[in-house]
């Protein structure tokens, strides 16, 4: 038996649940105008991880207690793959790959939202993040990357700047821009919106491994407060002004549908009192990746300048088809598997699939797993489009100057039928987004459809972006904080 108690403190303004990148922010800005506890269910990493901050160090913070693995059916058939998310303070930007584009001007305009405007919201809440967070170019690209971005533009062009919103189109090929600042210890080290944000917040309480099991509504359907579970007690925490959901893709939605916001049979079947019938957890969308590899003769040399790099220090962005409104091919080069490897690395990201997935209850217990289901496998035009990215990358990736480095594929093996290999080896690229979406669950004010005082800001209510989601979801953040401002002030 759970034991309940009220929190402490009782007189905060709002609660974010969630402590990951856009909860970090949301928090941070929210503080401004009031006293914020934020509710995260994992820990925080020790000041003194050098893994946390190395940025060429990262996928040894792939690994419990700072993520957890999330069980996903593939639909059809019912095989599982494992979606990995983030646990711990800082959410994502602690263990990404720090890469950081926005997202192309086309894909903003997508969202069809009048107070989302892009040259009069997006582009400035843009330029309100990079005053905190620090986002920079590569400080060290090996030669072999340069001759990738090189023949890159044998069939596109080379983008001096794939992060300028208003002077140049977000694609062909260039050096990505890293949330990656100087460090006197490490040279470079990691950034975040843990560091850029929250750190030295005095308005901010956070209490980390808390377990949200719901929202709590009165009788007129405001939120008024919010059940989380720490030390193997049950707390309640009252807000009085808002309530914001920042729990990611996944999260958000398991938490609005244990609080009985959702599909309504669906929640009454399992005893949930449903309290607005809404599509939560429909319509996730993921990016799908193929992760290929070649011998090369060309060995990068193994310069200290790497570890200041995740591995990747160069993109190109393309169009499968010049009527696409916006590029939805992606490749991240990685020039180098270590010292002495002759091999080189290319991520194929596909960033508009045509696939929905969703997520649903498989109980009202708050401590049982939800139910993912997504199909990496892909749709018929979604393999079409990555097999003819792989072929275009290799055909201009046999031409000079990076001909000279280019040796034979070694996965998938040349002898694979590229046809028959994808849909088996396409996995998610980590970017789960869209399952509470803007104009959907929430309105424009991000506030939750049907019900008073509670909002939903991550990656939740964004239609999936054509890059890595982490900015997008920033800027996003940036953009909709100043609306719940307005909203509770």
């Amino acid at each position: 038996m759970i034991a309940s108690s009220l929190c402490e403190d009782e007189n905060y303004k709002y609660i974010v649940i969630g402590g990951g990148s856009a909860a970090c922010l949301n928090a941070k800005r929210l503080s401004e105008h009031g006293k914020v506890l934020l509710l995260e269910r994992g820990m925080m990493m020790p000041e003194d991880n050098v893994n946390a901050r190395v940025p060429a160090l990262l996928l040894d913070n792939w690994q419990p207690p700072y993520t957890r693995d999330i069980l996903m059916k593939k639909n059809p058939p019912l095989d599982r793959v494992n979606l990995i998310v983030a646990d711990v303070l800082g959410g994502g930007g602690e263990i990404n790959g720090m890469i950081s584009h926005t997202g192309s001007e086309g894909y903003w305009k997508s969202w069809d939202q009048t107070k989302w405007n892009y040259e009069r919201d997006i582009v400035p809440a843009y330029d309100r993040l990079k005053q905190r967070l620090s986002l920079m170019k590569a400080p060290y690209i090996p030669e072999i990357a340069s001759w990738f971005v090189s023949s890159g533009a044998n069939v596109s062009f080379v983008n001096d700047d794939l992060n300028d919103l208003l002077s140049n189109p977000t694609e062909g090929f260039g050096d990505i821009y890293l949330a990656i600042k100087p460090s006197p210890s490490f040279g470079f080290e990691r950034d975040n919106t843990l560091y850029a944000y929250l750190n030295g917040s005095k308005k901010v309480d956070v209490s980390l491994s808390s377990h949200v099991t719901r929202i709590n509504f009165n009788r007129r359907n405001v939120a008024v407060s919010v059940e989380y579970i720490k030390d193997g007690k049950l707390f309640i925490a009252k807000a009085k002004k808002g309530i914001i959901l920042s729990a990611g893709a996944i999260g958000s939605a398991e938490i609005l549908m244990r609080s009985g916001v959702g599909p309504c049979p669906s929640l009454e079947a399992l005893g949930i009192e449903c309290v607005s019938d809404l599509p939560v957890g429909r319509g996730l969308r993921d990016h799908h990746t193929l992760q290929l590899s070649y011998f090369t003769p060309c060995i990068t040399p193994q310069s200290p300048g790497l570890a200041f790099s995740p591995g990747t220090q160069v993109a190109g962005f393309l169009k499968s088809s010049p009527s696409r409104p916006y590029p939805d091919i992606q490749y991240t080069f990685i020039p180098t598997f270590g010292p002495g490897i002759p091999l080189f690395g290319l991520s194929i990201f596909l960033v508009d699939s045509d696939v929905r997935g969703n997520v649903t209850l498989a109980s009202s217990d708050p401590l049982k797993p939800s139910i993912v289901q997504y199909d990496y496998s892909g749709t018929a035009y979604d393999n079409q489009r990555l097999a003819q990215a792989v072929e275009k990358a290799e055909a201009f990736m046999s031409t000079p100057p990076f001909s000279a480095c280019m040796g034979v594929r070694q996965q998938p093996p040349p002898s694979q039928d590229l046809p028959s290999w994808i849909p088996s080896n396409s996995a998610s690229g980590y970017h789960p987004t869209g399952t509470n979406l803007i104009g959907h669950v929430v309105d424009q004010d991000l506030k939750v459809k049907g019900v008073h005082n509670l909002y939903v800001l991550d990656s939740s209510i964004i239609p999936l972006s054509n890059c890595n989601t982490q900015i997008p979801t920033l800027i996003a953040a940036e953009r909709g904080i100043d609306l719940i401002i307005a909203s509770t002030l």
